[in-house]
């Protein structure tokens, strides 16, 4: 890295890959040489946990006090009216960001709905972050870098538009499918717009592989035991996991509309791939853009780029 983001966003950073994420850039936001005082902001729904979150950062990595500004904010992805209060409190602050990492959700729960009305896992992984990207699109530096996490399962998935409100026919693996399709759909959407708007804000797709997370205890019922010793024994760690985020973020070689994950699908080192097949039929990115600015009520919010 020749210089550190000033300003970097993590959402759902009190846990799992993103506290992993936040941990990283503060220690190579630390080892940097400069006059500024980088500043990273942990995204989360529950205060309680982003503090701890800093102080665990803190506790394991001393030389990171004094060095990069941390902070936990409340961001709560299951309600659209918190994201826009959490955007409009950065554009407030902030006069730049220079890093946004989509990175919070959930994962096979059972049917619930967002304050919108939303399919959770829908509103959550996806919807909230077309938002939030949206809304702060304007205040990107000039070579800022929007991060977001897809998953290996997105390949399996489908986009089905008449899904997104409704709790027929609903299955969680399915849900949770579509809702990570729809972050690569977006992702490589909103690189082919920043591109046609000749804007030097990269949009990058990453996705974890098979990491070993709490996610996996957010399902239908308790964790079992041969689940946990799968995770245990064939899953990276969290460190793993994080590695595609971090390559999109250091790597000068990476660039707008790159998908990147682990060279063998669930693990591995991470490298370039290419992006899923059900993410490139023609005019998705276009219709579900069209759509999600549809059900944000996006216009009087946030950034809307023609393509």
């Amino acid at each position: 890295m020749n210089m550190p983001p000033y300003v970097s966003i993590i959402s759902g950073a009190n846990s799992g890959i993103g506290l992993e994420i936040a941990k990283e850039l503060a220690v190579l936001f630390a080892k940097e040489k400069t006059k500024y005082t980088p500043t990273i902001i942990l995204a989360v729904r529950n205060l309680v946990k982003g503090e701890a979150a800093v102080a665990e950062i803190l506790a394991e990595n001393p030389t990171v006090k004094n060095k990069v500004n941390l902070e936990a904010a409340h961001l709560d992805l299951a309600d659209l009216n918190s994201v826009y209060k959490f955007a409009d409190a950065i554009k407030a602050k902030y006069k730049e960001i220079d890093l946004l990492i989509n990175n919070a959700g959930v994962m096979n729960i059972p049917f619930a709905n967002t304050a919108q009305g939303y399919e959770m896992q829908f509103g959550v992984n996806y919807l909230a972050h077309f938002a939030l990207t949206t809304a702060l699109l304007r205040n990107m530096a000039p070579e800022g870098k929007i991060i977001t996490m897809s998953s290996m399962v997105a390949r399996n998935g489908k986009i089905n538009f008449a899904s997104f409100q409704t709790s027929k026919d609903y299955r969680p693996r399915v849900a949770y499918s579509q809702s990570k399709l729809a972050n690569l759909v977006f992702g490589l959407e909103l690189a082919r717009r920043l591109e046609n708007q000749k804007s030097s804000v990269q949009s990058i797709v990453v996705h974890p592989g098979l990491t070993n997370t709490n996610l996996f205890n957010h399902g239908r019922g308790k964790m079992s035991f041969s689940t946990k010793m799968f995770l245990e024994t064939f899953a990276m760690p969290v460190r793993g996991g994080a590695e595609s985020t971090i390559m999109a973020i250091t790597n000068p070689e990476v660039n707008s509309g790159d998908f990147l994950g682990p060279q063998f699908m669930a693990f591995g080192k991470s490298v370039k791939i290419k992006p899923f097949r059900n993410a490139l039929k023609a005019d998705l990115g276009r219709q579900l853009w069209q759509e999600s600015e549809r059900l944000v009520e996006l216009a009087p919010k946030g950034e809307v780029l023609e393509n």
